[in-house]
């Protein structure tokens, strides 16, 4: 199984810290703009977890050149260097609709999709007849 990463939950994540990285997710959070170091450190932070060493998808990141070259940096360092890389190209507002429209199941976790896939009957999860819900965003 690979693990999926993303980068922005990660950023949530450190902002409930109580200490100088904690600071600076809160201040990113709060303005609405994240920088580069921020970013940085944030990905580090991620290409640490161990859970990483059989794969993984990075989410999120990067976004740009500069910040491709600290990844591919980080990963030549970490003795891991990167066996692929996949941009996907999407429609903005295909995008928009398939995040917004995302619900899950309260009970066994079943993902479903307002617009392209939703349950057969409004609210209830078709695997165990749970509630389904809009996922929290971080």
């Amino acid at each position: 199984m690979v693990t999926m990463e993303d980068v922005a939950e990660e950023l949530s994540a450190m902002a409930s810290e109580e200490d100088e990285i904690g600071r600076m997710a809160r201040e990113s959070i709060s303005s609405g703009r994240v920088s580069d170091d921020v970013c940085n450190t944030v990905l580090k932070r991620v290409l640490a977890k161990d859970e990483l060493a059989s794969g993984y998808v990075l989410l999120g990141y990067p976004k740009d050149a500069s910040q491709a070259e600290v990844l591919y940096s980080a990963m030549r360092q970490a003795g891991r260097p990167i066996d692929l890389v996949l941009m996907i190209d999407i429609d903005r507002d295909e995008l928009m609709e398939r995040r917004v429209g995302r619900i899950d199941c309260d009970s066994c976790g079943a993902q479903y999709n307002l617009y392209v896939n939703p349950p057969m009957v409004e609210g209830v999860c078709d695997l165990c007849g749970a509630r389904v819900s809009r996922r929290p965003r971080g």
